[in-house]
């Protein structure tokens, strides 16, 4: 993964779960724990939080899993 060191919190990161090769996911990093990181997506509707992935569904996510930091983003 992207994550050689550790990220600073509220990085925007590219996330691959091991279970779910080929499936990307962008999430926003709101804390760290030995060397794992917890995500969640930035959508704050509750309807949408419900069907959410993120680490409210998962738990921390092993490093391993970033794939990259977010570097640019268009609206």
């Amino acid at each position: 993964g992207a994550a050689q060191k550790d990220l600073p919190l509220a990085s925007v990161v590219v996330i691959e779960r091991d279970e779910m090769p080929g499936i990307f996911f962008i999430k926003r990093i709101q804390k760290s724990h030995s060397g794992a990181y917890w995500v969640e997506g930035d959508n704050r509707d509750p309807e949408v939080e419900k069907r959410m992935k993120d680490s409210r569904s998962w738990g921390y996510i092993p490093a391993h899993e970033v794939r990259g930091k977010v570097l640019f983003r268009i609206w």
